[in-house]
């Protein structure tokens, strides 16, 4: 009897370590690799992105490597590379610039290795190496700001805030100026490049505000550099500013159902970004057929609306 219990525990222990090593260690041969590099992640977008990324991964049993290059080109195709290396079935790329030929040379590289290449959130100019894009429909995001303020404003002076690398970021900007143009009373008195940083924006708006030009209306690219600008406004006590901004991110939705001047947002959806994204790169790597452009709706965050929507989530 001893003998047996002692045989019982031993068996036991060894189902147990087989069990943890089949959880733990990446050896079995059909576990797929999945890269992930985003342009920063300083920022709760992306954030949300990835962790949709992991989640879907995760449920897969797959391995997921993440990189972040902190908005530097180099360091983002050095991380392509590595990957590349590393020996990833599938990379899922937010691009620093998306209008980079080094980046461009390096996604031409994934896809001679076998790569399957998915651009989120912002497109690269030159997608020849690119098997499918999935951004938010930048363009309309940046004409529903400008409606919703035409609507609310008879007139606007107005300070831009953008990211001049992002295609992303230009097309909100050029939706928002192309919807304005031909109306006289809507004018841009100051624009500012910010990259769409928290920190970068409240600087280049404290030098926008020491040049004492008169504004009464923001549109940022981004809910970071919103808050920025805001920061910034707060420091010199100037209140009432018009803010029209793009993401739909808890921290400014809590902002638009508690300040009574105007605030709206033209919220993007990170979680289903995140989501498209793992799907497509499993479809493609089966060899499937998908769309090489995928565009997630926007829709407008304002005060009428906003108690509909999460404050302490995306949407």
């Amino acid at each position: 009897m001893r003998r047996y219990i002692v045989n019982l525990g031993v068996a036991v222990v060894v189902v147990c370590l087989i069990f943890c090593c089949y959880v733990w260690l990446p050896f079995h041969e059909d576990r797929l690799m999945i890269g992930a590099t985003y342009m920063t992640l300083n920022n709760r977008f992306f954030n949300s992105i990835n962790e949709q990324v992991e989640k879907e991964v995760d449920i897969r049993s797959d391995q997921l490597i993440v990189r972040e290059p902190s908005l530097s080109i180099d360091k983002q195709v050095e991380e392509i590379h590595e990957m590349i290396k590393d020996g990833i079935d599938a990379l899922i790329i937010n691009p620093v610039d998306g209008n980079s030929k080094a980046i461009s040379q390096a996604l031409k590289d994934a896809k001679v290795a076998g790569v399957k290449v998915i651009v989120v959130d912002t497109p690269m100019y030159d997608d020849r190496y690119v098997d499918t894009t999935i951004v938010s429909n930048n363009y309309r995001a940046g004409c529903l700001d400008a409606k919703c303020m035409m609507k609310n404003q008879k007139s606007a002076r107005i300070f831009l805030l953008e990211h001049r690398t992002a295609i992303s970021a230009v097309d909100r900007i050029r939706g928002f100026l192309d919807t304005i143009k031909g109306h006289k009373n809507y004018r841009v008195v100051a624009r500012a490049n910010c990259y769409g940083q928290t920190l970068q924006a409240m600087k280049e708006s404290k030098k926008f505000l020491k040049k004492k030009i008169h504004f009464d209306t923001l549109m940022s690219l981004n809910d970071p550099s919103a808050l920025g600008a805001l920061a910034a406004f707060d420091e010199a006590n100037l209140s009432g500013i018009n803010i029209y901004s793009v993401d739909g991110s808890p921290d400014l939705k809590g902002i638009i159902a508690s300040n009574k001047f105007v605030c709206v947002t033209a919220a993007q959806f990170p979680l289903s970004i995140g989501t498209k994204a793992v799907q497509a790169a499993y479809a493609l790597i089966k060899g499937k057929k998908v769309d090489h452009m995928i565009d997630i709706p926007v829709t407008l965050i304002t005060k009428e609306n906003v108690a509909k929507y999460s404050l302490t989530g995306w949407q």
